[in-house]
């Protein structure tokens, strides 16, 4: 009996690490299917998409851990970040105020999870949508540094809009689907 019990422990601790590490890999994977805007330093890419989903499908710990070593990993290094930058460099970068973002908004994505009883299509919608606006804001942020706060929104947040809400509605119906299956 002993050994059933340590054996589910062990397994357990194996599923939070490879649940919190497989965050920041395909951080990087969606970090890499990326377009370049010729007007600003802001790609486009998945990586919003993979923080609703790790954020509404893992406990908050999980989500937000592997968030920040994601961050952690690029400033080792690593070169994970979709602008290529790494080391120091890459918190100086005008972009890091969304990487900021990732780890504020999984935060706060995984908590509203955590406190739904009922998994209302609106709800998860709306939850998606104020955890874009942490990212966006965090972004803003520090590109109005460099920028000033107007062109800062024009060219870190304007462009954006559509393919969040593109990636929203779709985060939002897998999400939706995936609850229902449990």
């Amino acid at each position: 009996m002993k050994i059933e019990l340590t054996n589910i422990k062990i397994n357990e601790k194996l599923k939070i690490l490879l649940l919190t590490f497989s965050i920041p890999i395909l951080n990087y994977i969606s970090a890499n299917l990326k377009i370049y805007l010729p007007f600003t330093p802001v790609p486009i890419t998945f990586q919003t998409f993979v923080v609703f989903l790790t954020s509404a499908l893992f406990e908050s710990k999980i989500a937000t851990t592997g968030q920040i070593l994601y961050l952690l990993f690029g400033i080792l290094g690593l070169p994970i970040f979709a602008n290529a930058k790494t080391g120091l460099d890459a918190l100086f970068h005008p972009t890091a105020g969304y990487i900021f973002g990732f780890i504020v908004s999984s935060l706060f994505v995984s908590q509203s999870f955590k406190r739904l009883k009922i998994f209302k299509t609106f709800k998860i919608f709306l939850i998606f949508l104020i955890g874009n606006i942490i990212i966006y804001t965090c972004g803003v942020i520090r590109l109005s540094f460099i920028f000033g706060i107007k062109k800062s929104i024009l060219i870190g947040v304007l462009p954006f809009i559509y393919g969040d809400l593109i990636k929203i509605i779709f985060s939002t119906l897998l999400i939706k689907k995936l609850r229902n299956l449990k």
